[in-house]
């Protein structure tokens, strides 16, 4: 009977991380977005913009378009795709791609209109 009792104690230990576990890439990554491809039609950002990700549980909102949601996968690797604003002539989607190693995060991010590469550092 106290076998009985432990197994079923043990089975119910939670296995998730802990809600106050941070993530392995979580912080805080400056730096630049630079433009790579341009339809020089007014609708794609700045080149050479300053930028800030914030990613927490290895997750982060990246503002294209609609946004597109991120998770950084255990090896530093991400991908992520939605709707562009193809009814305001823009690209009708958007992706991000990209990879996180030793602090540094580097991705492309964009459609077939307007495209950035952006090299952050994590501060």
């Amino acid at each position: 009977m106290r076998w009985t009792v432990l197994a079923i104690v043990v089975g119910f230990l939670p296995t998730t991380r802990p809600a106050n576990a941070a993530g392995a890439y979580d912080g805080t990554y400056v730096g630049t977005a630079r433009q790579t491809l341009s339809d020089n039609g007014g609708r794609c950002q700045s080149p050479g913009h300053d930028l800030r990700v914030v990613i927490t549980d290895d997750t982060f909102r990246y503002k294209w378009a609609r946004g597109l949601d991120v998770k950084v996968q255990p090896d530093g690797s991400f991908y992520a795709n939605g709707l562009g604003r193809a009814q305001r002539g823009a690209s009708p989607s958007v992706s991000i791609k990209g990879q996180i190693v030793s602090g540094k995060l580097e991705a492309d991010v964009g459609g077939d209109r307007c495209a950035d590469h952006l090299s952050l550092t994590k501060s």
